[in-house]
Order: structure tokens, then sequence, then C-alpha cells
């Protein structure tokens, strides 16, 4: 895990999976959860450590690293319904 100096944070495992979670995104899930002072003490943004690989929260990008020409992705879900966007490595959406 990451964490930025203008509080974003990016997670990663060995499979390839990366979830980048803006500071903008991090907030909002702040004040959905604790309410904690963001930087200091905010900890909502830890759920997404949990979260399996395409079990989406909105505004949290996901991608997918993969060395096979074609294969990488990144993703991310609408925040008004359950649309999934893709874009592919052929920067196609």
């Amino acid at each position: 895990m990451i964490s930025r100096s203008d509080l974003s944070i990016v997670i990663s495992d060995s499979l390839g999976h990366v979830s980048v979670i803006t500071s903008n995104t991090r907030e909002a899930l702040n004040e959905l959860g604790e309410k904690s002072k963001m930087g200091e003490r905010d900890i909502d943004y830890l759920k997404e450590l949990g979260r399996l690989y395409g079990h989406f929260t909105p505004q949290v990008y996901q991608v997918h690293i993969n060395s096979k020409p074609n294969k990488s992705t990144i993703k991310t879900k609408n925040t008004t319904d359950d649309t999934v966007f893709v874009l592919k490595s052929d920067m196609t959406l």
C-alpha cells in the first residue's frame, strides 16, 4: 500500500491487481463512514484492502496488469448506477 502526499492511496497485490483511491474518493468514503480527520485517523478506505478484485466501490479504480499483450485493464463503477467502465490496453472503452 502506498499513501501519497495528496492523500490518495494505491493498493496492489502479487497477482497484478491494483486499486487506486483518489483523495476525493477517500474523503467521500470517510464522510460516509467514521468522519475522522483526513490523513490522521481516517480508516474507511482500508475496507478496500479486503474487497475482492471485480467487486466495485464507485470511483475506486481497479487495474489489472497482465504481461500478455492487450490483457491489462482499468475498471471503475459509475456512482449513479451499476455501469462498470473498462478501459482496455488498446485504449477502447
